[in-house]
């Protein structure tokens, strides 16, 4: 398949993930299913390809790492504010200004 052997040669970046590697064949795939919807032998080769490459992205997917729940610490709230300030003091001092 020409695409394939267009992609091929194709070197990717170190951290590039293989689904994005693989992207543009996978789009070209869906073009080539839409052009040739109605030869039934093109659209099994497409098909077996893009079948490929899916299982080239599972197999060169690093699998995350299982991470435990975390605990999260003891948080105390203060009895008394550290500011005596409403938050709304700002808006009523601007309300004022804007109506004089």
């Amino acid at each position: 398949m020409r695409v394939r052997i267009g992609l091929h040669g194709r070197t990717s970046t170190p951290r590039e993930p293989p689904e994005e590697h693989m992207q543009q064949l996978l789009e070209s795939s869906d073009s080539l299913k839409k052009r040739f919807g109605d030869d039934e032998s093109a659209l099994k080769l497409v098909e077996r390809e893009t079948c490929c490459a899916n299982e080239w992205i599972a197999e060169n997917t690093p699998e995350e790492p299982e991470s435990s729940p975390r605990k999260l610490g003891k948080v105390e709230t203060p009895d008394e504010p550290r500011n005596k300030r409403s938050i709304f003091d700002d808006i009523d001092a601007d309300a004022d200004v804007a109506s004089a």
